[in-house]
C-alpha cells in the first residue's frame, strides 16, 4: 500500500503564510432585508459596491459583505455555499431576545460547551444564520 507522506529528499517548501480574516461573506436570499435588519438589530451601516453587494466595515475585526445569492458568481441558494460566523458578545440573551422582538428566528437557542463558553445562532430574515457566543456566564434559559 503507498504511504501518502512524502520521502523526498527534497528541501521541504516553506509553508505559505496565512494572514488574519480580512471578510467575510454571507450569501442572502433578500439582500434589503438582511440588511434592514442587520441596521436595526446591530447598528451595521454597509457600503453598496455595485447593485448586488453591501460591506460593512467595523473598527476591529473583519469585514462583513452580503452578497445577493444568485448573481455573478454566487450561487442561486445561499445554502449551497454555507459559512457561519459567530460574533463574540457578554450579552448573549438581550441579543437573542431583540433579534426575535425584530422578527427574526432563534435558530439554536443558547447552549453551553464546557470549559469553552455559550453559544446561540439566529436566522436573519432573507440572510445568513449568524452565531453569537459568549465566554461569560451562562444565560438564562
Amino acid at each position: 500500500m503507498a504511504s501518502a507522506v512524502s520521502t523526498s529528499t527534497e528541501s521541504p517548501r516553506p509553508a505559505p503564510r496565512v494572514g488574519a480574516v480580512t471578510h467575510v461573506e454571507w450569501l442572502c436570499a433578500d439582500l434589503q432585508a438582511a440588511q434592514a435588519f442587520l441596521q436595526r438589530w446591530l447598528g451595521w451601516e454597509f457600503t453598496a459596491f455595485g447593485a448586488n453587494f453591501l460591506e460593512h466595515a467595523p473598527a476591529a475585526g473583519p469585514r462583513i459583505g452580503l452578497l445577493q445569492a444568485g448573481t455573478g458568481d454566487a450561487p442561486v441558494r445561499p445554502a449551497q455555499a454555507a459559512c457561519r460566523a459567530y460574533l463574540g458578545t457578554d450579552a448573549l440573551e438581550a441579543l437573542l431576545e431583540q433579534a426575535a422582538a425584530l422578527g427574526a428566528e432563534v435558530s439554536c437557542p443558547p447552549r453551553r460547551i464546557d470549559g469553552y463558553g455559550h453559544y446561540a445562532r439566529v436566522q436573519v430574515p432573507g440572510g445568513p444564520q449568524i452565531g453569537l457566543f459568549s465566554r461569560g456566564s451562562p444565560p438564562a434559559v
